[in-house]
């Protein structure tokens, strides 16, 4: 059997957990004005999966993914509130 060596809970309202093989990290989320959160999840868990692919490591990943979804909950609807990633990418480096 194989131990779970990590897990990611996305928190409402508040920041995401991680932990990895040590105590829970906790990663700051951008605080937005939420109009629609339909696709809320499946953002952040695109972009972390498309991020891990290419090589990020988990924590930027996260940081990335939690972005997205920042943007996400801003917009209403479910696949036109995805956002492009440039400004995901602004929204993350402020």
């Amino acid at each position: 059997m194989t131990a779970l060596r990590q897990l990611i809970r996305p928190r409402i309202a508040d920041v995401p957990d991680a932990v990895r093989d040590r105590p829970w990290l906790r990663l700051p989320a951008p605080r937005v004005e939420a109009v629609d959160t339909t696709a809320a999840g499946d953002t952040f868990c695109g972009v972390f999966a498309a991020e891990l692919a290419n090589g990020v490591d988990a924590q930027d990943a996260i940081t990335t993914a939690s972005a997205a979804a920042a943007l996400a909950v801003t917009r209403a609807g479910a696949q036109s509130s995805i956002p492009h990633y440039a400004d995901v990418l602004q929204l993350r480096d402020g």
